[in-house]
């Protein structure tokens, strides 16, 4: 989920407008007291459907925004709360790990004169 209001912003904004214009082709097109609810015919006054469609129509679209936030994000920004766990040290004699994470050389590891 987003974590400030400038993210939020960048979600709900989009979401909002494109409710806005799916709310404007939805009605065009048809009038409330026309539309069928699984066969029953909705009785309520055409201003509470066009909120409750309004509202539902933001919803989704704002829910396809954090979806599209979501996948957006770089696996730095996914993964940045994890602790890193240094990778186990190399054994004596055996070549240097390169994923090895800890103090250069290892301790357990006598540093080397260069001739090898």
């Amino acid at each position: 989920m987003p974590r400030n209001s400038r993210e939020w912003i960048a979600v709900l904004w989009p979401a909002f407008v494109a409710a806005c214009v799916l709310e404007i082709v939805v009605f065009a097109a048809f009038d409330p007291h026309d539309l069928n609810a699984f066969g029953i015919s909705i009785e309520a006054d055409r201003d509470a459907v066009y909120s409750i469609a309004f509202f539902a129509f933001w919803a989704i679209t704002a829910a396809t925004g954090v979806v599209t936030w979501s996948l957006s994000r770089s696996a730095d920004e996914i993964n940045r709360w994890q602790r890193r766990v240094p990778v186990t040290l190399p054994l004596p004699g055996n070549p240097p790990n390169p994923d090895y994470r800890g103090p250069n050389p290892p301790p357990s590891v006598p540093p080397s004169d260069g001739a090898a």
